[in-house]
């Protein structure tokens, strides 16, 4: 089986990838680059590719939101995948299977959502999960497509785990604000896990939210980190604070949805991390 991997060089997710290509035989990686060069491009790269992962995107967590910044992040994600969508489409022999990733951030911040909710939000990150999804939807019917709404990812090698780390060199409580609103994790083995799932069941398809069954608040998080740092708390960032000393790490601790994986669980999918307490000594 060839797998085709579509990353964004120092993009948000290329610890996801690196996995991906350590434990994968025939994967043949695609970056900005490739993109650059159009659809026809791609097309040529994909010949023969039986699953595409398109896992591109800029970061977030070093962004500041200023309007290149914005674009730069967009364009990343929304205009790339058209791109790919476009070279999927003009292929005689198209992949059989397009596995991708969105944000949870589609969501608005107040009701409990599963798959199928319609609250979804109305900001920068939303609106661009909007139009990321409705791109990769014209993908031609010949090709399965699986886009996975993904949380938080708990890795020793990158993402949220790696910044709480760094706070607690300097013994900051992990709390912010009354620590009630929501911090949707998955460990980075359940990612993987859940793209081989997609792979192995052909009659697995759409949209499944890829995150731990556990709602966990950002204050129940706060007590794990630092029960597992062994730190005491120093104190206590309000929310605004939060923003202008954390920037972007803010950005999951205070503008989180409530999200279940309602179809990954109805579909017959095992989580080997449930819960943060099963995770947590892994990484």
């Amino acid at each position: 089986m060839k797998i085709v991997l579509c990353e964004t060089i120092d993009g948000t997710n290329n610890f996801i990838c690196d996995l991906l290509k350590k434990q994968e035989d025939n994967i043949t990686a695609l970056d900005n680059n490739d993109f650059a060069l159009g659809a026809r491009h791609i097309r040529e790269l994909l010949k023969g590719a039986d699953v595409v992962i398109n896992l591109t995107g800029e970061k977030l967590l070093k962004k500041n939101y200023s309007m290149r910044q914005k674009e730069e992040i967009y364009f990343s994600r929304v205009e790339n995948t058209k791109i790919l969508i476009n070279a999927i489409n003009g292929m005689k022999n198209p992949p059989s299977l397009l596995i991708m990733t969105t944000l949870v951030n589609i969501y608005d911040e107040i009701n409990i959502h599963d798959e199928y909710s319609q609250n979804l939000g109305e900001d920068f990150l939303a609106d661009m999960c909007k139009n990321w999804e409705k791109a990769a939807f014209k993908l031609n019917p010949k090709t399965r497509i699986c886009i996975f709404r993904i949380g938080n990812v708990l890795s020793d090698k990158g993402g949220l785990f790696v910044k709480i780390k760094e706070l607690a060199e300097y013994n900051f409580d992990f709390k912010i604000g009354n620590g009630k609103q929501s911090v949707p994790l998955i460990h980075v083995s359940d990612v993987l896990k859940a793209f081989r799932w997609s792979i192995s069941n052909s009659d697995k398809n759409g949209i499944y939210n890829l995150v731990m069954p556990e709602i966990m608040t950002n204050e129940k998080f706060s007590y794990f980190m630092k029960k597992n740092f062994k730190r005491k708390k120093l104190f206590t960032f309000s929310k605004f604070p939060a923003k202008f000393f954390l920037r972007e790490e803010t950005f999951f601790f205070v503008t989180c949805q409530f999200v279940i994986p309602h179809r990954l669980l109805s579909d017959g999918f095992e989580f080997d991390f449930p819960t943060l307490e099963s995770c947590i000594n892994t990484i």
